[in-house]
């Protein structure tokens, strides 16, 4: 109807609104009027044989009233006000109709006063507001149906002599009121125009609200008539009604204007009933992971296991302990994810940042921006302050100072200790320069009393030793409580469901292939739908001579010289197809861009990928292609091998190579990535840009290789 409505104008409309309304209404009052119907049927008492009526339905004139009103007034407020006013009068109506029917007195619908004795009482719903169910609490006490749901004109008041004579059980309320209610004295009576035995007119208006209005808008209360000889009897809710009306009225202080007190009382009615129901019906608890895969139970050794299984396959995998520790405290909880990686190229390891993915108990953001931040400067020796970046707190742990190690090891199995049997936090450290410098975050939990440290990027079921590895002077040890906080759906862009499933694993690298076109306006590369296939086509790079292994066997493998596999076997070395362009240009599979020699994305002196190490400058492209080649086949120092790749470190011409590759189920990827770690002119990419020397001093990282034997090889 308001598609209508809106083609035409003003006058059209009012036309329209008033034929079209009364027939649209009309249906839903005869509705609400069969219901009163039934429901007057159900009363006790009455007159035997009685068959109960159909209403009338209002005057066509009094709904297209109400339709000009609603256009006129056209508010979601007033619309739904009048309908339901209309609605529930259909109920009130066939009540009324009903009565006269019974007692065959037609002036009860024009003065239902004169009901033969009759009595109404307020019916309120069960969520009607504290006005109405003080109202309800009355009972059968109207002498009217309007006096119980209208506003109406104050009726007579009794003198002291008429509640005295009720009291001494000589007459009743109601014979007084209606003593009362008609002139007695003919003097009385002419002043009023009236005469000996007319009906007083009502007193002055109760409220603020038109006399003769019969319901306020929303309100779903109705009369309830109590015919003679009956009592009425209330829902069993409004029992609690009247004992909180006592407990409000009780509450009320001396000496109140009592025309405040009906305000009063229906305001704390209120307020107890959405204490009674907020303490009955606590809001359950959204878990914003829902869709998260969950694990049958909880393995430790499984549960770290799955947490960063590609550490050794590359640097993302190894500079990613912040989603680690989100992974770890997410399994903890039994959601089957694993840590995801984080590119070089992003920097979000930051207190707010690791914080900012999860809420407080209160509802508020555990970290973001801002807050206060100590310095070191600030913090005494031995001295616990807080860092905030949120609502949440990062506790100091005192390890300044020689020998002071262990004290922030028992600052941290206190604080644990403290938090409770079940309770799990992360831990921040900054490493020593023996343990090669940088910083860290893991995991502690107090299971049982035990406090242990966790650390789910190197898969450390006790990760206790970190302790002995951390600064001791100028150092920067926090503690943070995290099992009572709720992740938000940002913390899985730092973790992501493990599976084993080769084709989602494929499907979900498309998609991530596919949000970055997305994004960059590139189109998405073709071939996404296979597995194994490489979505980007690598451009052959004419100016070098592909390097090649020196230990081929008849069957085209290349082999180790150094390390040999389970079978006793020399371990299979990657194809090195791609390594100088990954190397060189940093060209990945991943990458929506097409490939070009000349990028400036890889560790050529000429890089302009941000925090990127580069290769001296006199280094030619032919010689850092053959050095990468030599670090893998002839490696000096290697870390423990991982079940998913090897990670080695060789010294060419005075420059520290870095080389990692990988393998799944001891297959060799052709993936290799490698980048110089210091010597004489190699650099480093700043923030801003800017090419800065790495100390040749520096031993970030040493302390996590071992010398390859001499007899290994």
């Amino acid at each position: 109807m308001s598609r209508a409505v809106e083609r035409l104008d003003r006058r059209e409309a009012l036309q329209f609104i008033t034929e079209a309304f009364p027939e649209f209404i009309s249906t839903y009052i005869a509705a609400a009027g069969d219901i009163g119907t039934t429901v007057y049927e159900d009363l006790p008492g009455g007159v035997d044989g009685f068959t109960a009526v159909t209403a009338a339905l209002p005057a066509v004139e009094q709904l297209a009233a109400n339709g000009r009103y609603m256009l006129l007034a056209p508010t979601t407020t007033v619309i739904q006000g009048v309908i339901t006013r209309l609605v529930n009068g259909g109920v009130r109506d066939a009540q009324f109709a009903n009565l006269a029917a019974e007692y065959g007195d037609p002036a009860i619908l024009a003065d239902p006063a004169d009901s033969l004795g009759t009595l109404w009482a307020r019916h309120a719903s069960a969520n009607a507001c504290g006005f109405c169910r003080m109202l309800a609490t009355r009972g059968a006490v109207y002498t009217s149906a309007e006096a119980a749901t209208s506003v109406v004109g104050r009726g007579v008041d009794l003198t002291v002599s008429d509640q005295r004579a009720i009291a001494m059980g000589q007459m009743t309320r109601a014979e007084a009121r209606e003593r009362r209610s008609v002139y007695r004295n003919a003097a009385h009576a002419a002043r009023q125009g009236a005469q000996v035995g007319d009906r007083r007119k009502s007193g002055r208006t109760r409220g603020i609200r038109p006399l003769g209005d019969k319901f306020h808008d929303h309100c779903h209360c109705i009369a309830v008539p109590v015919r003679p000889g009956s009592s009425y009897q209330p829902a069993p809710y409004v029992e609690q009604w009247q004992k909180d009306y006592e407990d409000a009225r009780d509450a009320i202080p001396p000496g109140t204007d009592y025309r405040a007190v009906p305000k009063l009382i229906s305001a704390a009615m209120d307020k107890t009933a959405a204490a009674r129901t907020a303490a009955a019906n606590p809001p359950k608890p959204v878990d914003p992971l829902q869709d998260v895969r969950r694990t049958a139970g909880r393995d430790l050794v499984a549960d770290l296991a799955a947490i960063n299984p590609k550490w050794m396959s590359g640097r993302q995998w190894q500079v990613n302990c912040t989603r680690c520790a989100a992974a770890v405290e997410l399994r903890a909880r039994g959601y089957d994810v694993t840590a995801e990686p984080r590119p070089d190229a992003v920097r979000d390891n930051g207190y707010a940042s690791v914080l900012s993915r999860w809420t407080s108990p209160d509802g508020t953001p555990a970290g973001q921006g801002g807050g206060l931040h100590a310095t070191r400067a600030t913090v005494p020796d031995g001295e616990v302050l807080g860092m905030s970046t949120g609502s949440r707190i990062w506790d100091f742990l005192p390890a300044r100072g020689r020998g002071k190690v262990n004290q922030a090891k028992r600052a941290a199995d206190e604080a644990v200790s403290q938090w409770g049997d079940g309770a799990r936090g992360f831990i921040t450290v900054e490493w020593s320069k023996a343990a090669g410098g940088g910083a860290h975050i893991f995991n502690v939990e107090n299971r049982g009393g035990k406090i242990v440290y966790l650390d789910g990027q190197s898969n450390e079921i006790d990760a206790s030793g970190h302790w002995d590895r951390i600064k001791t002077t100028g150092g920067s040890c926090r503690i943070v409580r995290t099992d009572d906080l709720t992740p938000t759906k940002r913390v899985m862009e730092w973790t992501s469901e493990r599976t084993d499933d080769d084709r989602l694993l494929a499907e979900r690298k498309a998609a991530r292939l596919a949000k970055i076109a997305a994004q960059t306006s590139v189109p998405a590369p073709a071939g996404l739908d296979g597995l194994g296939q490489s979505p980007t086509k690598w451009p052959p790079i004419p100016h070098i001579t592909y390097p090649k292994y020196t230990r081929v066997g008849e069957d085209g493998i290349a082999t180790s010289t150094v390390f040999t596999g389970a079978d006793g076997k020399p371990e299979p070395l990657p194809d090195l197809s791609k390594m100088p362009g990954h190397v060189l240009y940093g060209w990945r599979d991943d990458d929506p861009h097409p490939h070009q020699v000349g990028d400036r994305r890889g560790h050529r002196f000429d890089s302009e990928r941000k925090l990127a190490s580069l290769f001296p400058e006199s280094w030619s492209d032919q010689k850092i292609v053959d050095a990468v080649r030599a670090a893998i086949e002839d490696p000096d120092r290697a870390m423990p091998p991982g079940p998913e790749g090897r990670t080695v470190r060789k010294v060419v011409d005075g420059v520290l190579i870095q080389v990692t590759w990988s393998k799944v189920n001891e297959v060799v990827l052709d993936s290799v990535e490698a980048y110089p770690v210091r010597g004489k002119g190699v650099a480093k990419i700043g923030r801003d840009g800017s090419r800065q020397p790495i100390d040749p001093k520096t031993r970030q990282g040493d302390k996590r290789f071992t010398e390859v034997r001499r007899n290994d090889r």
